[in-house]
Formats: structure tokens, sequence, C-alpha cells
């Protein structure tokens, strides 16, 4: 490098030091309470959950090496510590990108771009280290131009699986360079295949302890953040340019039972037009972000467009500018895209410089390795973190035993008091509360400790009188408002609460209006609302309901989502004995579009205030018929009868009786009859009840359990003549067969093989019988034509290798276990005649007279 090179080099980084310093005083400046808070996008109540190992519904909403390492800053370090290890990471995100501008331009390139990074306004610090891990990749990327080679293809690998576990957006990144340079050199070698792998599979296998964690969590395959993105892509295909505030988007959109992807999908081919155009708005807006920015990295994008690195760099760069506008984007959204951005722009003076001197490059990139290293053991900690977490969040006591383990630590406090208190157990809540209060006095611990006072009530509920509500931004500001309109009504202050829920109302969200959208009515305060009333004592909820439900334009109390707290109040009414009130709010809630779940608890609500005819009529507009429904209308029509109540009584009784039921429940059903005094009505189901073959088969198991040959077969053959279901067959001819009445036996199986000629479960039992009867030819090909039909079934392996041996046909006996123990699919109840073959498998190769071959 020459000497003016050399000279400009330090001046730029003396720059960037300054600037870097700056930055640094900006975040350790910052009041700690913003990333501390809880529902932050920080997510450090997700990360302390996998922490300390404690359970949380959500946890895999955010990615362990984006909530964990926030969690930690926040719960485990001093606030000297915190900014010590961001600014160290400012620091280490500043060299990678020196490195990445040296290695594709020279020294005085890396540090105008290291320089025009720190200048950059400073944004998005919740993607600290997101940011630190695109670099690596696209560090990775440049160098593997320069040289490539499979150890270069791993490191890039492996730097986008790194990002992965911060975010998700690179996800199809490898995929998209594979595809990119497949089309521009079509005639590579055989070792192209090798590469691609590399690329492509080894980031995903950073993913599998999450996807494994998830697993044991829920039983589904959850491989990013799950559900964190659906809010956008909802709202993205219809056709918003920003993100907008968290709300209930799904259930006002998506039906419940359909993919959002698939959704999407279709609502897309319904409107190009409207995506497409969503689609370049927010790239404009995206742009004019950092105009100046663009329009430099622009021209230098052009001006070496001939360098196959910094093509590779400007399609990386094109790629998470086009990923995330595929969805309404947040400015923080590209805060990792500026710094590339920087790196490109810088090459503008690429034509007055000499290339980087291979020393400089030496260095930088022991600089890059070393960082990465250290990236990658904090991952490896993580990841250990999140493969321990289904065990650790499973104990019961896991909450008790970390507060034991940390009884200073403000979060699990949090986390003891607001379960307590989400519970509707206030008195205990309060305690914890204000414990995490005094230990630290964040403004969300302050909140949640007054929603307390004000649940449990009493004179410390004073505490709202005073209390000064700050700026709007998150959920909890929002629910602090709602807190102190309920405080005002709870004061008896109607007009002073209403107005000050009219200002809730028109809330609006940190990026954008939740009320005067697209999406009208999708501000998450119905949620907020339930979720407030749900955690209150149970004699004070019917008063907040009438609050909240009286309000001019709060039509949402009538939605789906509160029916269970008017269902609540309305058992609260009749306990005090105000049937009126509790009449009004049962009209309310039949008056909403009720799903199947909902219309059964409005229906047992009537019937636990005996009003039976009303709940059967309700019953009737929904789908019952299982066993457990006739249950419910049994026990109806005795409670009915026994208040009294004669035709709602024989309503629920013809409605039972045209279910379909089991001979027990016909039983109980012919004795409610003859209780009610309706003879002909019992003896209507009695004759059901004779010609239910199940009845004539338990008949005839007892006769034969007695020893009373003649009355089971008298059983059996009536039972025979009806119309016997799959099972009832089977086990009419086990009895048989446990009569020694083959023949008959035989018959059905006959019918049932007939019936249904590939049935391998009948074809082993006619073997059995078969062999029953001496006919082992017959025996062995309904053995082998089951084998045939279902492979995986394991009883006509052992009953076949059994008649083998028995005939001293060893080879053929040896050679069928051997197929039985190479079946992967065994089904559950299978797994003991597969012991039993193995066992008899063992006997056979332990006979002195077998020589194997």
């Amino acid at each position: 490098m020459v000497a003016w090179q050399r000279v400009a080099t330090a001046i730029l980084l003396a720059c960037t030091a300054v600037a870097l310093l700056s930055r640094v005083k900006n975040f350790v400046g910052e009041d700690r309470s913003e990333y501390c808070r809880e529902e932050s996008d920080f997510h450090v109540e997700r990360g302390g959950a996998f922490l300390h190992g404690v359970p949380l519904a959500d946890v895999a909403k955010a990615m362990p090496f984006y909530s964990m390492p926030n969690a930690y800053l926040c719960h485990r370090m001093t606030p000297a510590a915190s900014n010590a290890v961001r600014s160290a990471v400012l620091l280490a995100k500043a060299a990678v990108v020196f490195a990445l501008g040296a290695q594709l331009y020279s020294g005085p390139c890396g540090a105008g771009a290291a320089l025009l990074y720190a200048l950059v306004p400073a944004g998005g610090e919740e993607r600290w280290l997101y940011v630190l891990t695109v670099l690596l990749a696209a560090y990775f990327l440049v160098r593997r131009v320069g040289a490539p080679s499979m150890t270069n293809n791993v490191w890039l690998g492996a730097a986008c699986g790194a990002s992965l576990l911060v975010l998700s957006p690179l996800f199809l990144f490898p995929f998209l360079l594979v595809l990119y340079e497949w089309a521009r050199d079509r005639k590579a070698g055989a070792g192209r295949a090798r590469n691609a792998a590399a690329l492509c599979l080894l980031p995903f296998l950073f993913l599998i302890p999450w996807a494994v964690m998830n697993w044991r969590l829920s039983g589904r395959f959850v491989l990013f953040e799950d559900g964190r993105a659906d809010v956008n892509i909802i709202t993205g295909v219809l056709g918003l340019v920003r993100t907008m505030g968290i709300g209930d988007y799904r259930g006002m959109v998506v039906p419940a039972d359909q993919s959002i992807l698939l959704w999407a999908a279709g609502e897309i081919l319904r409107h190009p037009l409207r995506y497409l155009a969503a689609f370049f708005a927010r790239l404009g807006y995206a742009a004019s972000l950092h105009p100046l920015l663009a329009l430099a990295s622009a021209a230098s994008i052009w001006i070496t467009r001939k360098r196959e690195d910094c093509r590779q760099l400007a399609l990386l760069a094109a790629y998470f500018f086009a990923i995330h506008c595929l969805m309404p984007v947040h400015e923080n959204y590209f805060v990792p895209a500026w710094p590339l951005l920087a790196v490109l722009a810088s090459g503008l003076l690429a034509s007055w410089t000499r290339p980087a001197s291979k020393r400089l490059k030496a260095v930088s990139a022991s600089t890059v390795y070393a960082i990465f290293a250290l990236l990658l053991s904090a991952q490896a900690c993580v990841l250990a973190l999140v493969l321990a977490y289904p065990a650790r969040a499973g104990d019961p006591r896991a909450l008790e035993r970390e507060l034991a383990r940390y009884p200073n630590n403000p979060w699990l406090w949090s986390q003891r008091g607001m379960g307590r208190l989400r519970a509707g157990r206030a008195k205990e809540a309060v305690g914890d509360l204000a414990r995490a209060f005094a230990l630290d006095p964040l403004k969300d611990r302050q909140i949640n400790y007054a929603w307390a006072l004000l649940a449990r009530g009493g004179p410390a509920t004073r505490i709202w009188e005073r209390w000064k509500p700050g700026g709007f931004g998150m959920i909890i500001d929002l629910r602090e408002r709602v807190l102190q309109a309920i405080y005002l009504a709870l004061e008896g202050r109607r007009t002073e609460a209403v107005a000050a829920m009219e200002n809730v109302r028109k809330y609006k969200c940190a990026s954008n209006e939740c009320t005067d959208s697209a999406l009208a009515g999708a501000t998450p305060l119905p949620q907020i609302i339930l979720e407030i009333i749900s955690s209150w004592p149970a004699g004070k909820r019917p008063a907040i309901l009438n609050f909240f439900s009286g309000i001019p334009g709060f039509g949402f109390m009538r939605e789906n989502i509160f029916v269970d707290a008017w269902l609540d109040a309305v058992r609260l009414n009749f306990a005090a004995g105000d049937r009126r009130s509790a009449l009004e709010r049962l009209a309310i809630v039949e008056s909403l579009r009720l799903d199947p779940m909902k219309i059964r608890k409005l229906a047992l609500v009537y019937w636990d205030i005996g009003s039976y005819s009303r709940s059967l009529a309700i019953l009737k507009r929904t789908d019952i018929g299982g066993p457990g429904d006739a249950d419910m209308l049994l026990d109806m029509a005795v409670r009915a009868a026994r208040s009294n109540q004669r035709r709602a009584a024989l309503e629920s009784l013809a409605f039972a009786e045209s279910l379909s039921m089991d001979p027990a429940r016909m039983r109980r059903l012919i004795l409610a009859y003859r209780n009610l005094g309706e003879p002909r009505s019992a003896l209507r189901v009695r004759c059901r009840l004779e010609d239910h073959g199940g009845l004539w088969l338990d008949q005839a198991e007892s006769a034969a359990s007695a020893g009373d040959r003649n009355s089971a077969l008298a059983y059996l053959a009536r039972a025979r003549d009806l119309g016997l279901a799959e099972e009832e067959s089977r086990r009419l001819a086990l009895l048989y067969q446990g009569l020694r009445e083959y023949a008959s036996a035989l018959e059905v199986a006959d019918r049932r093989i007939r019936a249904r000629p590939d049935d391998a479960q009948w074809r082993n039992d006619r073997g059995v019988l078969h062999a029953l009867r001496g006919e082992r030819d017959a025996a062995i090909s309904d053995w082998n034509s089951a084998i045939e039909l279902n492979a995986d079934l394991m009883a006509p392996y052992l009953s076949l290798g059994s008649l083998y041996a028995s005939l001293n046909r060893r080879k053929e006996a040896l050679d069928l276990y051997q197929k039985a123990v190479l079946r992967r699919h065994v089904k559950k109840g299978d797994e003991g005649i597969l012991r039993q073959i193995l066992g008899e498998r063992k006997k056979l190769l332990s006979a002195p007279s077998v020589r194997l071959q």
C-alpha cells in the first residue's frame, strides 16, 4: 500500500472511531428500561424463559440468538457490563465492514465504508447481533468469490446458519446464489452439487436443535419464528406498505382452519396488481430512508458491474431489500442493509486506489475469523439451552426452583406475580409484583403492580388517582390507560372514565394507526380488555363488563371472544339472585355468531340455571352425536324430571334416542322412559336394544363363561342374523372359535372376506381357523395372502413361522422371521408379537441342527 493510502486509511479510521464513540454514547445514555421491557421488540421475556427454563406459551416466537442475548444483558449483567458488550459488538461490526471493503477494493475504501456505516443514523438497536451475522455472511460471500473452495462454501453456509438463529430473512439466499451461479456458468464441473449442498443444507443444520425443541413442546414442525410473521403476511397481502400494531388480524381475515400461506397465495392470485403496487411502494420507501447512500451504491454497482465479487455482494443487498418488501416494512428491517450499501458505495473510490496488500487482507481476515469464532461459541451455548428447555420447563416447580436460585431476579418475581394475577389471584400477585418493582423499578413493573392493587381493591387503589400515563408505543401503554379508566369507573366517575376510553380508542400504534386503516378494528384493545376482565375477582367482573359494553363505539364487547366473560357474569348474577341481569346477558350471548364449542357452553349455562327446554333448543343448533352427548342429554332429562319439567325431560330423551347409543346407554334410556310413565317409548327402545348385535354377543360371552354352551350358541345364532359391524363380526368369529365351532367361525370369516377381499386381518384369522381344523395347506395360503396384503401385520408371520418350524421346515421359518424383523412400520399393538417372533427366531438359531448359509 502506498504511503498516501496508509495516511488516508488512518485518517478515515480515526474519524470512524470518533463517529462510533457518539454511537456508543447514544445507547449508553439510553434508558435501560426501553430495551428491557418485557413486551418490547427485544423479546427479553422469551429469552428469560430460555435462560431460566420456565414455561412460556409463545416462547418460540423469537429465534433463540435474538431473545437470549438480550435477556442476558437485562437479567444477568449490570448496565455497565451490558453497555460494554454492545460496544464490543459495535466495534466488531465496524471491523467486518472495514475488512469487507478492503477485501473488495482497498484499505481507503474499507475505511471509507466503515466511516459511512458509523455515520448512518442509528436505529433498530434490537437487531444489534443480526447486523453482525449479515455482515459476516457478506464477508464470506466475497471471500468465496476470490478463492472458490469447499472450505469457503462451508464458511458461507455457516455464516448464513448463524444469521438464521437470530432472524430468518436469509433462509432463501443460499438457494438464490446457487441458481445465479448455475445460470452464469452452466458448464461447471461435477463438484457443483457438493458446493450447492454445503451452501443450502449447512444453514439448516443450525436449526435442528430449534426444530427438535419445538417438536417436543408442541408436536409441530417449527423451523423459524413461530407465528411472528403472520401479521405481516396478512397485512402485506392486503396491500399495506408499512407495518401495523399488534391485533387479531388472523381472527378477522383468515379462517381459523386455513393455512395463512395458502390464504395469502390465493389473495395474491386474485389481486396481483394490488400486491405488486404495494411491493414497489415498499421498495420506494426503503430507498427514501437513505437516498444518497442508495444512489451512491447503485452508481458503484454499475461501475464495477463486471466484477463477480461486487455482483454477488449487490445480489445479497438486492435480495435483502426484496425479501422484506414482500411484506409490510419498518425502517428497522433495513438496518443490516445499510452497511452493505456503505461498502458498495465506497467502491466509487476504487479506481483512485490500489488493492489492499496481502498483509492487510490477512490481518482483516484473522480479525473476522476471530469474531465469527466467538459468535459461534456463544451460539453453541444458546443451542444447548434450547435443547434442555423442554425438560427444564417441564418441571412443575420450574419457577419456584429459579426463584430459590435467583431470589433477587425481578423478572422471575414478575413472572410469578403476573401468572397469579391472570389467574384471578390478585391478593397473592400484589406481593410478587411489589418485589419485582422494588428490585427493578421499570415502568412496566410499576404498571403491573398498580394493576394488581386495583384488582385487589382497597385504599391502595388510590395510586391511580395521581397516575400520569406515559407516551404511546407498546401494548402495556394501552393497558395502562384502560386500567386508569376502570379505576375511574369503579370510583363512580363514569363520565371521566368514558372520556378516558374514548382517548384509548383513538390510540395510534408506534408505526401506524390501528383504527383508521385497511383493517379497521384490528386494534388489540378487545384482547387487552378481555385479559384485564379475566384477571379480576369474579364478583367484580359483571360491573366492569357493564361499563365497557355501555361505552358508545365499543360494539366489539359483543364479539365471540367475550362469550366466556359474559357467561361467567350470568352465573354470578344468578348466584346473587339477579335473574333479570342474567337473562339480559344471556340474550346478548345468543345474539352472537357462536362456534359449536361456545354453543355448548351457552346450553350448559341454561342447564345450570334450570332452563332445560332452552338448553335443549340451543344444543340442537350444533352437531352432536357422540357418547358424551348422549350422556349429557340423559342427565338433562333426569334433572328436568326432578324439577317437574316433564316436557323438557321428554324432549331430551327423544333427542337422545335419535343418537347412536351402545346397549348400556340404551338401558339408561329405557329406565328414564319408565320413570316418566312412558311404557310405549320404553318398549320401542327395548325392541331396538334386542336388535343390537352387541347385546347378544355380551349374553353369549356371559353364557360361555358360565359353561352354558347351548345358550351361548343360541345367543350367537341370534347375533349372526343381525347386521353386525366389522369389530362385532370379528368378536362373533372369536366366540365361535372359543366354543370350538370352527365351521361356524369359518362361515363368518368367509362372508367378511367376500365383502372385503383385501382385508389382511381376516385372512390371518381364517388361516388360524384352517390350522385348527388341520387344513395346513389352506392355512399356509391364507397366511401368505395376509402377508402380501399387509407386510407390516405381524400375526401371520408368527403363525406361519410356527407351522413351518413344526413341520421341520426351519430355513423357511427363519427366512420368514427375518423378513418380519426387517419391517420398519410395526403397529403399536403388534410389538408383543414381534418380541415373540424374535424369541422363536432365537430358538431356531440356537438349535444344533441348524446350519446358517
